[in-house]
């Protein structure tokens, strides 16, 4: 029944911050709370249900932590100087992106517990999706983002957050 709990937790605070919540330090507490206590929980899920193979859950676990720290990162400015919008790519960008890869360890991990040995198929069919979605980001966002004006790495880290999310 604790997870019936903490859902209910979660729905009251969010509602509470969507509702009365203001930049600052509202967005940092509440928002990054809620973003912890899921790293929270997986650990605690892990603890408790004790899985034969707890390495993918605490990549999942590190993946959430490494979200959670990007948006601490990037809305501290916000804390001490209300009117400061934080600079575009930043270190909570590093945090962002390297989420996406500790993620796909996990998953990967998790896949190959449930389906050890080689699923050529499995993997050519996730492949296509894949270069299919790839080539329609390309024509209608990456394309832009090449062309438009800023740093070159403003447009790669642009560029890498739906590739990552591809991947994902």
């Amino acid at each position: 029944q604790l997870w019936k709990t903490y859902l209910v937790a979660v729905i009251v605070i969010a509602a509470y911050y969507f509702v009365y919540g203001s930049p600052g330090v509202s967005k940092l507490i509440l928002y990054n709370g809620i973003a912890m206590s899921a790293v929270a929980a997986v650990l605690y899920g892990i603890r408790r249900n004790q899985p034969k193979n707890r390495r993918p859950w605490f990549f999942v676990a590190a993946a959430l932590a490494s979200f959670c720290t990007a948006d601490i990162v990037y809305y501290l400015p916000e804390l001490f100087a209300p009117n400061n919008i934080a600079p575009f790519p930043s270190v909570a960008d590093g945090f962002y992106l390297g989420m996406y890869p500790i993620m796909i360890v996990g998953l990967m991990l998790m896949l190959r517990s449930v389906s050890p040995g080689r699923d050529i198929a499995g993997v050519l069919d996730a492949g296509l999706v894949a270069v299919a979605t790839f080539a329609v980001l390309g024509i209608l966002y990456m394309d832009d983002y090449l062309q438009s004006g800023g740093s070159l790495g403003g447009r790669l880290i642009s560029i890498a957050y739906p590739v990552m999310g591809v991947c994902l």
